[in-house]
């Protein structure tokens, strides 16, 4: 029994992460991003996400156990996040374009996870809610995104979100040190998106010559 709970636990977890990769591989195929590489980005972020989030459980319990039950979200989605930044970095691709590919994919796999949690706690209506609710608002999103939330923004955007009910549904353990970071994340991105759109404003409006 206890053989076929954790089988069912990985399914539950598996599903929702395969449909948010999948998600992430089309959006950025659609930017024309180099598919191989695209894998492989997905394959050592997914690395960073195990060994972060297992590590941080052992150091947490004390023991290590590679079991599904035991893996760290918050830990797990920060060391993701994060790995995939350096990867894209060393590719030379835009951080701000991989960043909110990952946040709207991250909406599917949370709109997905909650239909599993959905099924295990009995069917409660308020998870189902909330997942049609996820998907009705990534819909929208995609089709009515204001013209001046810039690459980047969304990122910010949707991880702030995040973090906030994170931080309001959360008790004070050590999840709370990973939410602080994507939190940190997802300001820093904003500052420096504003900061760029800022810079290629003010030169636009310098390059304009005067009227006499």
């Amino acid at each position: 029994m206890t053989t076929l709970n954790t089988i069912l636990a990985a399914l539950y977890l598996a599903v929702p992460i395969l449909v948010g990769l999948y998600s992430f591989w089309a959006t950025s195929k659609k930017d024309g991003f180099d598919q191989e590489k695209v894998f492989d980005l997905v394959l050592y972020g997914l690395v960073g996400a195990l060994s972060l989030g297992y590590t941080i459980d052992a150091v947490a319990r004390g023991q290590f156990s590679f079991n599904i039950k035991n893996l760290n979200p918050y830990a797990a989605v920060f060391g993701f996040i994060g790995v995939c930044a350096l990867v894209s970095f060393k590719y030379k691709w835009s951080l701000y374009r991989v960043l909110d590919n990952l946040a709207t994919s991250f909406v599917l796999t949370t709109a997905f996870w909650l239909i599993a949690v959905f099924i295990q706690s009995n069917f409660k209506p308020s998870y189902a809610i909330a997942s049609v609710a996820l998907f009705l608002a990534n819909c929208a999103w995609q089709k009515y995104r204001p013209s001046f939330i810039k690459s980047g923004m969304e990122f910010s955007l949707i991880t702030g979100i995040f973090c906030t009910v994170a931080l309001l549904l959360l008790p004070k353990n050590l999840n709370l040190i990973f939410v602080g970071l994507l939190f940190t994340l997802a300001l820093v991105t904003l500052i420096f998106r504003l900061r760029s759109i800022y810079g290629k404003f003010n030169k636009n409006n310098g390059s304009t010559p005067r009227a006499l």
